[in-house]
């Protein structure tokens, strides 16, 4: 093709935007940039950990020796040396069960995990520092969570008493 047969092609597909109307092109460009900032919402959005949108909402049981713990707490720390990112997590076990509080929860990965259960003095005032007594030392594992909804379980194995720091 010459330079003269590629200008008389230029000319030919450029003709309808010249006589398009200023309105029809000021609408084709505002869809243009609807459908560009659409997709760079889908798309764009993604973490690159597969996450998608999270949190995801998380419960199960948490046991010591195979038996319920009947309070406690749990939290949930993303792994960063394994890649993991987003908030920590907190939930109270009650009667050997956590979930994670209304709109809360982890982005899935993998999690650094700490499990502590108190023992409930009935002589103590119930909020005063001496009312609760650890059961045993924080119990510490991780976990490999979904990138969605899940029920993850717990079993503390026995632990020595004798390790324990009160803070």
């Amino acid at each position: 093709m010459n330079q003269g047969q590629t200008q008389h092609l230029f000319k030919f597909l450029l003709q309808p935007l010249r006589i398009m109307s200023a309105r029809k092109r000021y609408y084709k460009r505002l869809m243009l940039a609807a459908l560009l900032s659409l997709t760079v919402t889908v798309f764009g959005c993604n973490s690159s950990n597969g996450s998608g949108k999270g949190p995801y909402p998380l419960s199960g049981q948490a046991t010591y020796q195979g038996k319920p713990i009947e309070i406690g707490l749990i939290h949930f720390e993303p792994d960063a040396a394994n890649g993991a990112t987003g908030p920590t997590l907190t939930a109270e076990i009650i009667n050997g069960k956590y979930s994670s509080p209304q709109g809360k929860g982890t982005m899935g990965g993998a999690q650094l995990v700490q499990i502590e259960a108190y023992e409930i003095s009935s002589s103590a005032v119930v909020d005063s520092p001496d009312s609760k007594k650890p059961m045993f030392p924080a119990y510490r594992t991780t976990a490999t969570l979904p990138y969605q909804q899940a029920i993850q379980d717990f079993d503390v194995p026995a632990i020595e008493k004798k390790k324990i720091i009160r803070k």
